[in-house]
């Protein structure tokens, strides 16, 4: 079974649509780490995107008493100018200056890093999309519009992969198969599939493991007819693959010695 797409790699890069979602919520999970996603979206249209300003550093001149005679006030350039009752404010506002400063520099070096971030997972034949992009939120926006698959299309490569999940692997291929099962049964649940309405992707993964696992699929599935005939609860489809995922790992040392005999 060919899982590419199905199981984005380690590194995250994105060189086709079918890649999209995963790796955009990896470098959403970055953004995230310094709370930069609201700088970025692609999803949100220019006037809902907050821009990350610099504070402004607070004036001696502003916090200076000019309430007499404001010609005759010399303008301040040392703390200890000021009046005694107008240092106070001055100072508090001036740590607070500081303190919003050092986040500013923290999320403007955490935002070209994402940036950068984004350039180096596009796949080589595909980073010319971004050439002139130069902001991490003007390369997802553009990444966007080229990755991110219609709804129509998405909804016709999920069913086409669901499908082939049909195809019962056997051997070293079956952790990989049952990982594919739990990640495209998630996407095609969010896309609200009509193979994900009611129990029919419990029976479809119940029926795909009979041939590796006979009696074990057998008992799931009469047990799902009983429930869904008394209209009791139903696992909802993970369960049912990380259930048997933890079975197969406990039984597969069993069939292998089994075999040796």
């Amino acid at each position: 079974m060919d899982t590419e797409g199905a199981i984005t790699r380690a590194t995250g890069i994105l060189e086709k649509p079918s890649q999209w979602k995963t790796w955009l919520f990896l470098r959403r999970s970055k953004a995230d780490q310094n709370d930069l996603w609201d700088y970025c979206n692609p999803d949100l249209p220019d006037n809902q995107i907050t821009t990350l300003k610099a504070p402004i550093e607070p004036q001696l001149a502003e916090y200076a008493d000019t309430s007499d005679d404001p010609s005759a006030s010399p303008i301040p350039t040392r703390l200890h100018e000021l009046d005694e009752n107008r240092q106070k404010p001055f100072t508090y506002d001036f740590k607070r200056y500081e303190h919003k400063l050092a986040e500013y520099k923290v999320q403007k070096k955490a935002l070209a890093a994402l940036s950068s971030e984004i350039a180096s997972t596009v796949a080589g034949s595909q980073v010319f999309h971004i050439f002139d992009c130069h902001d991490a939120r003007s390369r997802l926006v553009k990444l966007k519009k080229v990755f991110a698959p219609s709804d129509a299309t998405r909804d016709r490569e999920l069913l086409t992969k669901y499908r082939a999940l049909q195809n019962t692997q056997r051997g070293k291929q079956v952790e990989a198969w049952l990982n594919s099962w739990l990640q495209i049964s998630g996407l095609a649940k969010d896309a609200n599939l009509p193979e994900m309405t009611g129990y029919r992707a419990q029976e479809d993964f119940i029926i795909a493991i009979q041939p590796l696992a006979p009696e074990y699929s057998a008992t799931l599935h009469s047990q799902l007819i009983i429930k869904e005939a008394a209209g009791q609860t139903i696992d909802p489809i993970e369960d049912y693959i990380n259930n048997f995922q933890t079975y197969w790992r406990r039984a597969k040392p069993v069939q292998a010695s089994l075999g040796a005999f």
